[in-house]
């Protein structure tokens, strides 16, 4: 949240972006028609523009180089309080307003990767004119990157930790598993005398856990929290030492580790079982079975189970 005078006073702000998706709440004071602009930045150096995302009447998506793309938008109202979600996978780029029911989606001649995204700059401007305005209340949620160099990794609140959620409120550094019509969290829940990781949709308020060839919902879950951790390649039973166990298999308590997979343009998080080597995701009422996918690690400490909540407990 944009608190201090110096940054009350800044016509912009530029936020670090390296998950391939972001959710900005966003609340404009003034007259006149107005529109947001979300400029994508390069992660190699802040000042060159990847894309830049208009939101108002329209959208525009425009690329260095490239015809504009120009979409009719949703009516918004900016004397309220709006939360807008963009992410970009592979070939896609994802606009939606999260109270909509309808998410656009824009596909691009050349792939876009982690690597080259890494920050947003975000304004507002006015439709008639174009000058810009001050995003009056903003709200910015986007996971943050693991740095590279083991000291940086010292910081308040990044110990992994299971946490329940409080109303509806996301508990903070909720990690984000993927993407399926809207950014999904990583969380687990009790199913089968298993404890079994999958995927929390907030939209829903509830997780959906993959079990027996289905995908189940559950209301009582925990969601992960924190921010020392990195998703790497995995293929079949190969986990790495580091992996992070997130539950155990009803079968002899054998560890589940936090998986994620690719389908079709989503990624969906789930669990992993090394006895099967395979990385088992909830996805439209069905399990899904991936042998190639990527698991949850912890950077920089040897495997151990994380701490648990008093609401579930693992058996140790």
């Amino acid at each position: 949240m944009c608190e201090s005078l110096e940054d009350l006073q800044k016509p912009y702000k530029i936020c670090r972006v390296d998950n391939c998706g972001f959710r900005i709440k966003a609340k404009v004071y003034g007259f006149g028609p107005k529109y947001a602009v979300f400029h994508l930045l390069a992660k190699a150096c802040p000042h060159t523009e990847v894309y830049k995302i208009s939101l108002g009447r329209l959208l525009k998506i425009e690329t260095p180089g490239s015809d504009p793309i120009v979409q009719d938008f949703y009516e918004i109202d900016w004397s309220i309080m709006n939360e807008f979600i963009i992410s970009w996978y592979g070939s896609l780029i994802r606009v939606g307003v999260l109270s909509k029911q309808n998410v656009f989606e824009f596909r691009q001649e050349r792939k876009i990767t982690s690597t080259v995204i890494g920050f947003a700059k975000l304004t507002t401007m006015t439709e008639n004119d174009q000058s810009e305005l001050r995003l009056s209340d903003w709200i910015f949620e986007s996971q943050p990157a693991i740095a590279k160099v083991p000291r940086c990794l010292t910081i308040n609140g990044g110990k992994l930790r299971w946490r329940s959620l409080n109303g509806d409120r996301l508990p903070a550094n909720a990690v984000i598993g993927g993407f399926h019509n809207e950014l999904i969290y990583v969380a687990r829940a009790k199913h089968g005398g298993s404890l079994c990781p999958g995927k929390y949709i907030h939209s829903e308020r509830c997780t959906f856990i993959a079990w027996g060839y289905n995908e189940h919902r559950k209301d009582n879950f925990e969601i992960l929290c924190g921010i020392n951790f990195k998703w790497v390649k995995c293929e079949g039973r190969n986990i790495p030492e580091n992996a992070i166990i997130g539950g155990m298999s009803e079968v002899n308590n054998d560890p589940l580790y936090i998986g994620r997979a690719k389908f079709g343009s989503d990624v969906i998080c789930g669990k992993v079982h090394v006895l099967y080597g395979t990385c088992y995701v909830p996805y439209n009422g069905n399990e899904l079975e991936y042998h190639s996918y990527e698991i949850l690690v912890t950077p920089d400490t040897p495997p151990r189970r994380i701490q648990d909540s008093h609401c579930f407990c693992v058996n140790r």
